[in-house]
């Protein structure tokens, strides 16, 4: 069962950062809500990712305009 927060591996793999300064200061820039634990680790919230659609560079397709024809 996956628990609340990413783990470690999951946060390092997210930022590709270990240091938790740099993690910290990666999710800071891209507004990823977290909390800081005891340890002064970030502890990332999971559901921010099952609740946020991704926001890739995907665009829509568009339908030719055949009113030029």
């Amino acid at each position: 069962m996956a628990t609340a927060f990413l783990d470690d591996d999951e946060v390092y793999i997210l930022t590709g950062y270990k240091q938790s300064k740099l993690q910290k200061a990666w999710l800071a820039k891209l507004n990823i809500p977290f909390e800081e634990n005891a340890r002064g680790k970030p502890a990332v919230y999971r559901s921010h990712f099952q609740a946020v659609p991704s926001t890739g560079n995907h665009k829509p397709e568009e339908e030719p305009n055949f009113g030029v024809i």
